[in-house]
């Protein structure tokens, strides 16, 4: 006796149950799928913000770096270095002009060449060059060899230049060849002062004797124990 087939209803039982399977899987992948192209997505952002994070570090950094070796370089090739200090005096005739005064304070002055009140005869030098002619402008007074316009502030526009047998001159102590000394300095104007340096500017008419005794006048820097004229 022959096997009887599924019924008509047992055939579309077995058709809807294998189309829900198969719906169930295609749901399944997609959202495997979907899943994936999020991880994907999330990875590629956090991918991208770190590279731009590091870049921007790296750009910061970079820029940071040239900004120090460009201005150290500056300073390097110019001979200035970032803080330094000198010391001066001018001399009118035998009087020791003073310079005790707010106009001359680092306040009112430029970083680069500045005075700290009361005391008016250290020249403090910080981050960039200053030669001595721009010092002098600084302190509101203008100079060239043979003539100085002193300040408006203490000495009125004074003006002291060659004439007759009274005379602008300039020294500087400084090291050389080893050995600390004062030394007639007639490009003074155009030196860059370095630490410990000191410098005298005279008008008048002066022995060496009175020179001397003015040149031992100029403050020393600091500590420093570099032997004064005489002293051996």
């Amino acid at each position: 006796m022959d096997q009887e087939g599924p019924t008509p209803d047992e055939i579309e039982r077995r058709i809807r149950e294998r189309e829900a399977k198969v719906e169930r899987l295609r749901q399944s992948m997609e959202k495997e799928a979907r899943v994936k192209r999020l991880e994907r997505k999330e990875t590629v952002a956090r991918s991208a913000k770190t590279t731009a994070f590091v870049l921007a570090g790296l750009l910061v950094f970079a820029g940071a770096a040239w900004g120090y070796f460009k201005a150290t370089d500056m300073l390097e090739e110019s001979g200035c270095s970032f803080h330094e200090h000198a010391t001066f005096q001018i001399v009118d005739q035998g009087e020791v002009l003073r310079f005790q005064h707010s106009r001359f304070d680092m306040k009112h002055m430029e970083m680069r060449a500045h005075l700290h009140q009361p005391d008016d005869s250290k020249v403090h030098l910080e981050g960039g060059c200053a030669t001595v002619q721009e010092f002098f402008g600084i302190m509101d007074m203008k100079i060239r060899p043979g003539h100085l316009q002193l300040d408006t502030v203490l000495h009125d526009d004074k003006v002291l230049k060659d004439e007759g047998n009274l005379t602008l001159r300039f020294f500087l102590y400084h090291e050389v060849g080893g050995n600390w000394t004062w030394e007639e300095y007639p490009k003074l104007l155009g030196h860059q002062l370095r630490d410990g340096q000191r410098m005298l500017v005279t008008y008048g008419d002066y022995t060496d004797e009175e020179i001397a005794r003015y040149q031992a006048g100029v403050p020393p820097v600091g500590n420093q124990q570099q032997a004064q004229p005489g002293m051996g």
